[in-house]
């Protein structure tokens, strides 16, 4: 069994390719295709590794060892999964925080599977007992429900109430493209950018050569700009 393997639900091999070069080629990455965001996870499944680092090809993340770091601090303190909550956090999502966005997860799938039931986790609803676990702490706007709006929410809330901890991560606009999310680590640092569209790949090519450009800069110099925090 694999330590770790990187998964992406991929759309576009040109994109794919461009957000590989950020993630280290000593590390398996699996590229998923015909999936909805739905029936993804639960391919994710079949999968043999400890640790599933989920990851969108429209993501650009310019420092592995903080997730790395990152995926250390979530074994320490027994969490099964991390990821950016999908509302009340970051401007542009204003649905569930208690599910977490699918653009990234780094996901303990050795534990998750000692649960798992596709009929469980499609039996899973959002109930008033587990809005106490909502990361309120991160809250930025009162603008969210604690809704079922994306089909794969079931997953997160099946997490929740099989007893597997979530480690809520925090976000912020990116200030060169405030369309993008500037996603951070359990340190409050900056590792990884979402362009989200990635549908518009081909539409939106100026600013993804944007981005890519800034976190190639920032790899290379091995550092984090701190002024787009």
């Amino acid at each position: 069994m694999e330590e770790i393997i990187i998964v992406t639900r991929s759309l576009n091999e040109e994109l794919f390719s461009l957000s590989g070069g950020f993630l280290p080629p000593s590390i398996k990455r699996l590229p998923l295709k015909g999936f909805d965001a739905d029936t993804y996870f639960y391919a994710l499944f079949d999968i043999e590794a400890k640790w599933l680092i989920n990851i969108d090809e429209d993501v650009f993340l310019w420092d592995f060892e903080r997730v790395l770091r990152l995926k250390e601090f979530m074994e320490k303190g027994n969490y099964a999964c991390c990821g950016m909550p999908d509302g009340a956090v970051f401007q542009d999502r204003r649905h569930n925080p208690l599910a977490t966005n699918a653009f990234f997860n780094i996901l303990h799938l050795e534990r998750l599977k000692s649960k798992f039931s596709i009929e469980d986790v499609k039996n899973s609803k959002c109930t008033d007992s587990l809005e106490s676990l909502a990361p309120k702490h991160l809250y930025r706007n009162s603008n969210f429900a604690f809704d079922e709006f994306e089909p794969y929410y079931r997953f997160f809330f099946w997490m929740l109430q099989k007893g597997f901890p979530i480690l809520y991560l925090d976000a912020l606009p990116w200030a060169r493209d405030p369309i993008s999310t500037l996603l951070l680590d359990h340190l409050g640092e900056p590792m990884l950018i979402h362009l989200w569209y990635a549908r518009n790949f081909n539409e939106q090519r100026p600013r993804f050569a944007h981005a890519y450009h800034y976190c190639s800069s920032l790899r290379a110099a091995s550092g984090t700009d701190k002024e787009n925090r």
